[in-house]
């Protein structure tokens, strides 16, 4: 028994793949102690759910590209000064939070 992703109606379905992001939700939600609930999908919405999740991976190729891109400006443009430390982390750290940022719109894969 769990909840549909795309209608939000309890039922069964087809469970979402156990990854890191579903073990944490389900952690989080234990701590918090409300009732278990599996992330599922029904069989009728699985093609619009295969859509979000191509777009999901999709994006998330994308931003990796614009971190990769990033880092390299950020550290041609640390060349012209003195390349150190104080170059290389604030770099690391905005390449780390562009490639992060598709994450805020995670959409699980399904067992199919």
């Amino acid at each position: 028994m769990g909840v549909c992703i795309i209608c939000g109606k309890a039922g069964k379905g087809i469970m979402a793949k156990k990854d890191f992001f579903i073990i944490a939700a389900r952690r989080l939600r234990s701590f918090f102690g409300p009732e278990e609930k599996r992330t599922m999908v029904h069989r009728h919405h699985m093609k619009k759910a295969k859509e979000k999740r191509a777009n999901f991976e999709k994006m998330q190729g994308l931003y990796r590209k614009y971190a990769i891109v990033f880092f390299v400006l950020a550290i041609l443009g640390g060349l012209g000064f003195k390349l150190d430390l104080w170059v290389l982390f604030p770099a690391f750290l905005g390449a780390l939070f562009i490639a992060a940022l598709p994450y805020a719109y995670y959409f699980p894969s399904f067992e199919a």
